[in-house]
């Protein structure tokens, strides 16, 4: 009988919980997210787009080791097929061999504006030792376009058995030259947009980089034990009178 009756006071003081305290507040007492999580892609979009800047290209770059073998040449072509089936890569791979037993199977296609390349590389470290690495990146300005092929990328890895993550950046501009101080208050207010807090950074008299953190995101880095998935990059090029802006998550994958 007593815990019959702890039983029904712990449920009249949830009743009384979901009564008294609003939705906000409550999924925050539960721990339980009111919104789902955001993608790479979805992220770097939404804080980019608060930039008002003019888009030039979006970015799509996966790079990391996907075994710690040397990978027959049977083995890497077939993880080729895989990847370049979902990928809607239909050209037969360019294959580089070297005595030394490295092994490269690669494709760039472009196509309306849109450039996708690929490359699976053995590398030796001793004789019958090595390791196997995936590039792949996909470059456009179609937002559409990014948005599939993200998609497409994301099957592709979980085909092969990849747990990497696709790294998105978006590129634009915004007319003039901003101060050191404007490039920070900007990043800073497009940090603030999905409630990202600062983690680390560096600020020059041309070029503004910082790194963010946000629980919104589904993904991170971790470096020098601190987790961040947004990094947002200022630099004015006088030769077009513009400053340009890179927003990335996780990081931003490419020289700016």
């Amino acid at each position: 009988m007593l815990w019959r009756s702890l039983f029904l006071s712990m449920v009249c003081l949830l009743f009384l919980l979901f009564l008294a305290i609003p939705s906000t507040t409550l999924g925050t007492f539960l721990n339980i997210d009111s919104q789902p999580k955001m993608d790479n892609f979805q992220l770097a979009r939404k804080v980019f787009t608060q930039s008002g800047a003019n888009l030039e290209e979006i970015n799509l770059q996966v790079w990391g080791q996907i075994s710690n073998t040397v990978n027959t040449e049977e083995k890497l072509k077939a993880q080729y097929q895989i990847l370049a089936e979902v990928l809607g890569l239909n050209s037969q791979p360019v294959i580089q061999k070297e005595k030394d037993g490295f092994l490269s199977l690669s494709n760039l296609v472009e196509h309306e504006g849109n450039i996708l390349q690929l490359v699976i590389q053995v590398i030796p470290v001793i004789p019958g030792q090595g390791e196997t690495y995936l590039g792949l990146s996909f470059r456009t300005n179609d937002v559409t376009a990014a948005q599939v092929m993200y998609g497409n990328i994301s099957a592709a890895l979980a085909r092969i058995g990849s747990e990497h993550q696709v790294g998105v950046v978006w590129t634009g501009t915004l007319p003039g030259k901003l101060s050191p101080a404007k490039r920070s208050l900007l990043a800073q207010s497009l940090a603030e947009t999905v409630e990202a807090r600062f983690v680390e950074g560096m600020e020059e008299e041309q070029v503004t980089s910082l790194t963010y953190y946000t629980n919104q995101g589904q993904g991170f880095l971790t470096v020098n034990k601190q987790k961040l998935n947004i990094n947002i990059a200022l630099r004015f090029h006088a030769d077009k009178d513009s400053t340009y802006i890179h927003v990335g998550s996780p990081l931003i994958y490419q020289e700016y």
